[in-house]
């Protein structure tokens, strides 16, 4: 039996060397994802955030320009009072940068001030993006938690991708070749249905929310994107290929009507 493609899997380490984060996002490995996105920054800082500072504190972020993200660290502290009143008070702050790539500034009570470069960050960083990438080439998680993706044949060329992320950071690749079994077929169904849906509401949260006609170009690019990876798969599931097909037409049916429908709302502003 021919095969259709691979499950591939990875184990991140406990940390990672800030320097070999920084070689994946400078060599582009993962493009045209960017490790320095607000929310792999944002993940990352909350995880620094869990192990510089006490419970109780929050993040607020204070600046952002694309290569670098700041966020403040913030503490409610309640001063007593009549009545007792509550004033939110900055402790520290946590810098996501393309060069440093993670400083943390803290404020001692006594009114010292520390600030550290972070030789390792939380593998939340890498899993994100890989995440995001997989995502990106319409590969579907096989677990909710990430970290096992199906990758269908004719995409076989992102095992290399995977590999040399995985041994960046020094991971562990695991590799699961599928022949197309019924079984196995089987397994893969929900996992392609359930992220071809997801992509579905995102799209037609997107066309909704459309301000630019221009735009409406662009998004229809996506649907169309989307609706050929859908026949792509439901040619690999051959054995449900009758229900994926039935779903994909409603699906570009709904996406197609939501585009004329704001393409219409749209026919009064300005280009």
């Amino acid at each position: 039996m021919q095969r259709i493609g691979c499950v591939v899997g990875w184990d991140l380490p406990r940390s990672v060397p800030a320097h070999r984060v920084l070689k994946i996002q400078q060599d582009g490995v993962l493009s045209p994802i960017n490790l320095w996105a607000s929310n792999i920054a944002s993940q990352a800082s909350q995880d620094v955030l869990r192990r510089h500072f006490e419970a109780g504190t929050f993040l607020k972020q204070v600046q952002r320009d694309g290569k670098r993200w700041r966020y403040a660290v913030v503490k409610h502290i309640v001063i007593e009072s009549v009545p007792p009143t509550a004033e939110e008070r900055v402790v520290g702050y946590i810098t996501i940068d393309a060069e440093q790539l993670v400083s943390v500034t803290e404020f001692s009570i006594d009114g010292s001030v520390k600030t550290e470069t972070l030789p390792a960050i939380q593998p939340t960083v890498v899993g994100v993006a890989l995440a995001a990438y997989m995502r990106y080439h319409f590969c579907p998680p096989l677990r909710q938690a990430g970290g096992s993706y199906f990758i269908p044949q004719h995409k076989s060329s992102l095992l290399d991708t995977i590999r040399s992320v995985i041994d960046t950071v020094q991971g562990h690749l695991t590799i699961f070749y599928v022949a197309g079994e019924p079984v196995e077929q089987a397994s893969l169904l929900q996992p392609v249905a359930q992220m071809f849906e997801e992509m579905v509401a995102q799209l037609r949260e997107t066309i909704a929310t459309l301000k630019r006609s221009q735009s409406l170009e662009s998004v229809a690019g996506k649907v169309g994107g989307l609706v050929q990876e859908a026949r792509v798969y439901a040619d690999i599931l051959n054995l449900y290929s009758d229900e994926l097909r039935k779903q994909l037409e409603t699906a570009e049916k709904a996406l197609y009507q939501a585009l004329e429908e704001r393409r219409q709302a749209l026919g009064g502003a300005t280009k």
